[in-house]
């Protein structure tokens, strides 16, 4: 499983980091865990708000998004 957290390094941006590190480790999975801030790598995804969750290719608009639901994305519930 790949992640990505797409932001700029806002606030919102770091909680979902936050989040996502501990949703990965109470399901204690092994996943890779990237953040994207790069303008161009944004621009190729075409992210058109941020924070921006990827899993596996699939994206989540995820600014307010609590532990609880990246869980159930993480375990394959959409």
């Amino acid at each position: 499983m790949n992640i990505e957290i797409l932001g700029d390094g806002c606030s919102k941006c770091r909680q979902l980091k936050k989040r996502v590190h501990e949703a990965v480790e109470e399901l204690d999975l092994e996943v890779t865990v990237e953040s994207v801030s790069d303008a161009a790598r944004l621009a190729e995804l075409q992210t058109l708000s941020l924070p921006m969750l990827i899993i596996d290719g699939r994206a989540y608009a995820a600014g307010g998004m609590k532990a609880s639901e990246i869980k159930k994305l993480l375990q394959g519930g959409d």
